[in-house]
């Protein structure tokens, strides 16, 4: 294959791979026809259709880490299966949703090569998705389904938010100051506290990393914040007034408010059930998504719910994988994953660093408050990236070791 013929297929896939930022959006869409199962088709076709583009146009090769872990996960899902008995249905689900939709994610980030045309196209993502989330805003709005705790639309106008931050703050581009209101507006009216941390959680990486281009800034935000510290129950009343004049209103600015916005939401509850789990099972663990069925019916079932099966998961990656794993194996995993994600910042340049801080703060924290890493082919597209520059930065120190070794035998 030419060189200009792989370079145009490779940024052509790169465009398919940046829609994985819309699949909150499209799922809401393809939900409005009330057929069950349908988003998850759809997900797994697309998803896979990407690896299918890929192979046929650019690269046979499939990792062997892929393999690896696709391999580590089959097992242990079949294993876990021993323990479903009744919900043998729902055991079926998880492994078709892991393998066709949520592992497809790591291997489209595996294949990233060109991260700076990446990049570049990640910085045209704030327009469309602010678009789209806000018919779907006001669509909801008209048919009176808004909701106050309403998660999905805070974390899918979160990426819009994230890479608008890091334009408005690094290339001084004022227009993503809109983008980055109205995302704000969505998130605070919804009362999703994730997606404000995960704000958080990038503007303090954001700074660390380029704290030499943004001086002014650092100044300016410094004094801002010893303000808002000062007089920050004030602040946030004052918001409370304004969005009680647009007959809005937000569930997080009430809880600061009355002092328990770090409480729980019933997630207390949750991951009391998968943390007893872990010191029942402290070496085995229970498998893989066993521990949503005692959760469904320790909390669910017994109040009459019986649709909750698939949602029931502990809402922390950590107490999830010590739960399915035990001590020995959810920590090592957990190291693992940690690992990787140091070691790909350490592997990357300054442009590198800034794409992983937002693909981070986008999908890791999420994981951290909220969903499932089984149900996330973003986390995995951010563990795909993170070890495809490793491996990236492992090949240039080889390759470097073994011109020098030539030039020793030379002279």
């Amino acid at each position: 294959m030419k060189i200009n013929d792989y370079n145009q297929k490779t940024k052509t896939l790169n465009l398919l791979i940046l829609s994985m930022f819309f699949l909150g959006p499209m799922n809401f869409f393809i939900k409005q026809t009330n057929i069950l199962y349908l988003d998850v088709f759809i997900n797994s076709i697309f998803l896979c259709g990407l690896i299918f583009l890929y192979i046929i146009n650019i690269d046979r090769k499939i990792e062997k880490d892929f393999l690896v872990i696709l391999f580590f996960f089959l097992i242990t899902l079949f294993f876990s299966g021993i323990f479903y008995s009744s919900y043998l249905v729902n055991w079926v689900g998880l492994i078709v949703i892991f393998t066709l939709t949520t592992l497809p994610g790591y291997y489209i980030g595996r294949k990233i090569t060109d991260t700076d045309h990446f990049f570049r196209l990640i910085e045209k993502v704030p327009f469309p998705l602010t678009v789209i989330m806000l018919v779907i805003f006001f669509y909801k709005k008209n048919l009176n389904i808004l909701r106050l705790d309403d998660m999905f639309i805070s974390y899918a106008i979160l990426p819009s938010v994230i890479i608008s931050t890091y334009l408005l703050l690094y290339k001084k581009k004022m227009v993503n100051i809109v983008y980055i209101l109205v995302g704000l507006f969505m998130i605070i009216t919804h009362g999703s506290r994730g997606p404000l941390l995960a704000i958080l959680v990038y503007i303090i990486l954001y700074f660390l990393i380029n704290a030499d281009k943004n001086k002014i800034i650092i100044t300016f935000l410094s004094l801002s914040s010893l303000y808002i510290y000062f007089n920050f129950l004030t602040i946030v009343s004052w918001l409370i007034s304004v969005l009680n004049k647009f007959n809005y209103s937000s569930r997080t600015l009430y809880k600061i408010i009355d002092g328990s916005v770090t409480s729980g939401t019933g997630r207390d509850s949750i991951q009391e059930i998968a943390l007893n789990l872990f010191k029942e099972h402290p070496f085995t663990g229970v498998g893989i998504g066993v521990e949503r069925i005692h959760i469904f019916e320790g909390i669910y079932l017994t109040r009459g719910v019986t649709d909750k099966l698939s949602t029931s998961y502990p809402h922390n990656i950590f107490i999830e994988l010590l739960a399915q794993f035990g001590l020995i194996g959810g920590l090592l995993i957990i190291l693992f994953i940690l690992f990787i994600i140091v070691k790909s910042f350490n592997s990357s340049n300054k442009n590198e660093k800034n794409l992983l801080i937002i693909l981070f703060s986008i999908t890791f924290i999420e994981l951290m408050l909220s969903s499932s890493y089984l149900l996330s082919p973003q986390f995995f597209f951010y563990m795909g990236v993170c070890y495809s520059l490793v491996v990236r930065k492992r090949t240039k120190q080889s390759l470097l070791l073994r011109e020098k070794t030539i030039d020793l035998q030379v002279n």
